[in-house]
């Protein structure tokens, strides 16, 4: 018999819930049934009882499909009685849309004044005419077989409710899209606002110098970003190169901590180089100066994000057995391509983009994407000139590394020129930036 359960916790365990069936289905346990043994014991002996029964057990499986399967299950369920064995099966099992047919078959056995053996009767009989019609169990579910609108018709409430049911699950549908949609339109036009601060005629103000100063702490912090992100994205590459750190983590992983602070990273420094221009433009410019200082932040971004890297590895409990020379060639390698970074950067804001508000939509669509262009061509250099003391794997992660740069390049230039010159060209705008409009190819305004 099954165990009472205590006054405290009133669950039932796998074998006294089949115990208690088995005792409402067929009566008592057998004699010799373990009733106190352990429970994959009282399963094995409530399995045996089972299959010792005299009369077989039987179940009906009715399985899913959606509201039709119930009109396909009804003609087997009359099939079956037909054929005398529907009331033979001593188990019903359902799921999704059999379980519409199930439980209507249920409830009309429990309703029915003779129970199953009247259903089964009930089952078998065909209407001679529409004076004698089939029971009315079952002509409720014919009608309500469509489920989504029972009573068809332009005059019907049903027809009308699908339409307006239809129309809010559009409409909310669109909005959670369109409200995506507007946001993702919206970053390039907010980040071109950026990219024209501060504001024309802001000179003449009356606590300019103060707004100066204002300005170069907010460019100094934009640096110190800049830096961080980039030192975080190469202590990640330190971490899950296999013949470095060989973290092997997932790719999402990889996209967190090393494609999204690149991204970030060249939007921060676009910003920051706009801004500065924009605020100090009619200072003096030492390129040489500015050579040096570009080459040295990214040599420093390179080494903190270095350092980082092998702090997490340091603390990490197994470390793969790294040979000094290698890394020594590989730090000298790092250097070269952070130096050669720097060189390119310096580059492209002395020769493409020294005044970004004179073409600002250039800049926004163009700058950022050289950035991490420059970023490409060092994952290039870097396998290059560490070839010799990688592995046929280090190269293919840094492979996949670079078609996630390029990805990033194509998808940021595609979404700024679409957002940026497709509204002009699709209404017949001209935005007033003549040196722009040059600078684009002539297919941009197709889009």
């Amino acid at each position: 018999m099954p165990k009472p359960a205590s006054s405290g916790d009133t669950s039932l365990s796998l074998p006294e819930v089949l115990e208690a069936e088995f005792t409402a289905l067929h009566g008592e346990l057998p004699a010799d049934y373990p009733g106190e043994r352990d429970s994959e014991s009282r399963l094995r002996s409530l399995w045996a009882a089972v299959h010792q029964l005299k009369v077989k057990r039987a179940a009906l499986c009715l399985s899913g499909g959606g509201i039709r399967s119930a009109t396909f299950g009804l003609g087997v369920l009359q099939g079956l009685a037909r054929c005398g064995l529907l009331d033979q099966f001593h188990y019903l099992s359902t799921v999704s849309g059999g379980g519409y047919i199930g439980s209507w078959l249920s409830a009309w056995i429990k309703n029915h004044p003779l129970g199953l053996p009247g259903v089964v009767e009930e089952l078998k009989r065909r209407p001679d005419s529409t004076l004698d019609p089939e029971p009315r169990p079952i002509r409720h579910l014919r009608e309500f077989s469509n489920y989504l609108s029972p009573r068809a018709g332009l005059t019907s409430v049903d027809f009308w409710t699908l339409m307006t049911t239809f129309a809010r699950n559009m409409f909310l549908n669109w909005l959670v899209l369109i409200s995506w949609l507007a946001a993702a339109m919206m970053a390039p036009r907010l980040y071109l606002s950026a990219i024209l601060l501060p504001p024309s005629g802001w000179q003449a103000a009356p606590n300019y110098l103060q707004m100066v100063r204002a300005y170069d702490i907010g460019l100094s912090i934009l640096l110190g970003v800049a830096l961080v992100l980039i030192a975080v994205a190469m202590a990640y590459s330190l971490i899950d190169v296999p013949s470095t750190g060989n973290a092997r983590l997932s790719q999402r992983a990889f996209l967190k901590y090393r494609q999204l602070p690149l991204l970030l990273a060249s939007l921060v420094l676009a910003v920051w180089w706009a801004i500065f221009r924009n605020v100090h433009g009619s200072e003096p410019f030492d390129p040489a100066t500015w050579l040096l200082r570009f080459v040295a932040f990214s040599v420093a971004s390179y080494l903190a994000g270095g350092a980082l890297g092998a702090v997490i590895l340091a603390l990490r409990k197994e470390r793969p057995r790294r040979r000094a020379v290698r890394s020594i060639l590989r730090l000298g390698a790092i250097l070269l391509a952070a130096g050669f970074a720097g060189f390119c950067l310096w580059v492209a804001a002395i020769r493409l983009f020294f005044a970004p508000a004179e073409n600002a939509l250039n800049y926004v669509c163009f700058a950022p994407a050289l950035i991490l262009g420059t970023l490409l061509l060092v994952n290039f250099l870097f396998t290059g000139l560490a070839s010799w003391v990688t592995e046929d794997e280090d190269r293919e992660w840094w492979g996949r590394s670079a078609a996630w740069l390029l990805i990033t390049i194509a998808g940021w230039m595609t979404i700024t020129v679409i957002v940026l010159w497709g509204a002009g060209a699709a209404g017949g705008i001209v935005y007033h930036e003549p040196p722009a409009l040059r600078f684009v190819p002539s297919w941009v305004p197709a889009l």
